[in-house]
């Protein structure tokens, strides 16, 4: 009997400790495209008519960081997505899966002194994966390669620079914002042989957040895409992406050890080929979910 009383304190000491740590490189978001920290809340929007067709809405990421948590800025994700929206008028469904890597280089340093310090560091964000779109019916390889700076916050010089979080005293109001610029490929396969072929684009994205009173989110995120080379037609030259969430937090992870819960607003316009999203305007209701 108290061997057993044991073995049970044992896990639930231990066998916690287990979890947490699991927990601690676990990551559920709706798509793994931000720097660390910054990745937005997943979703799911389920409509069940009485007399029509069920639609579904959902954007998540899992992923689980195989790298040390000391390397604190690093880190290296096997990941599954899955983008999914039958409400649209042109309907979305792709499924990704591969490995996502986030890494901060070396600090670029100011030694016009003796007492050197950082001003800026820049941040390398990559992913390769597989794509197949149910909707389009094809399939094939993507990669994508961002670089984006961070500058020292502590510089009063470089006052509203990227990655620089700005408050007021109270810090009731809370607001950075960041840019990026890459190359994105993809491989795209199917059936129809023309539309087969290897798709090469230089894209750049500004993305900010303002937060009010620790409550209240407004995150606007924008990405231009240009085409540098392509074996199909299949695309246009030029595409823009545009989204603004509103967001109401309900809990935050560092109260509850589970994850941020959210209700927000999400305005979508625009395309993004990566993830089979066509050019059109959507406005969503959703709860949010980020561990």
């Amino acid at each position: 009997m108290k061997k057993g009383i044991t073995l049970v304190l044992f896990w639930v000491v231990f066998g916690a400790e287990a979890q947490n740590k699991f927990f601690e490189r676990f990551s559920v978001v709706q798509t793994f495209q931000n720097q660390l920290a910054k990745e937005e809340a997943a979703y799911v929007n389920l409509v069940f008519p009485k007399d029509d067709t069920s639609s579904i809405n959902h954007s998540f990421a899992i992923g689980v960081n195989i790298l040390s948590k000391d390397l604190k800025y690093t880190r290296l994700r096997p990941f599954f997505e899955w983008q999914k929206n039958t409400l649209l008028k042109d309907k979305q469904d792709v499924i990704f899966s591969g490995l996502d890597f986030q890494i901060f280089f070396w600090d670029v340093l100011d030694t016009s002194n003796k007492h050197a310090h950082r001003i800026w560091t820049p941040y390398l964000s990559a992913k390769v994966n597989y794509k197949k779109d149910n909707v389009k019916k094809t399939e094939g390889t993507q990669g994508s390669l961002y670089f984006s700076p961070e500058f020292n916050r502590n510089l009063c010089r470089f006052f509203l620079m990227p990655g620089v979080m700005v408050q007021n005293d109270s810090s009731t109001v809370r607001f950075y914002y960041d840019i990026y610029a890459g190359v994105e490929y993809e491989d795209r396969n199917t059936l129809d042989i023309p539309s087969n072929g290897d798709v090469w684009r230089l894209a750049y994205r500004l993305t900010a957040n303002l937060t009010l009173w620790d409550r209240v989110e407004i995150i606007p995120d924008y990405i231009n895409r240009r085409l540098l080379y392509q074996t199909t037609d299949a695309e246009k030259n030029q595409s823009e992406f545009f989204k603004i969430s509103f967001n109401l937090k309900l809990a935050e992870k560092k109260n509850n050890n589970i994850g941020d819960l959210k209700v927000g607003l999400d305005f979508v316009k625009g395309v993004d080929p990566t993830k089979g999203f066509d050019n059109q305007q959507v406005t969503t209701l959703t709860f949010k979910i980020k561990i």
